[in-house]
């Protein structure tokens, strides 16, 4: 299985530009290079501080990743 970022986080990185702004400033990055990342879909994204960072946003667990493969038995 594979842990990758929603497409509802990355579509607000991409569209809301105080959320983008926001996560700049948690990620000390400038607000261009965190809209790649989002558009590269980076793992830098998915480090346990921007988890922190996206729960601190109003969003839940289940709503932070996309999961993709199925568990192989």
């Amino acid at each position: 299985m594979k842990y990758l970022l929603s497409s509802k986080i990355l579509n607000r990185i991409l569209s809301d530009n105080e959320f983008s702004l926001a996560l700049s400033l948690h990620l000390k990055k400038k607000q261009d290079t965190v809209i790649r990342l989002a558009k590269r879909e980076s793992d830098i994204l998915r480090l346990p501080e921007q988890i922190n960072f996206y729960k601190e946003n109003g969003y839940q667990q289940e709503e932070i990743f996309d999961i993709v493969g199925e568990k192989s038995e």
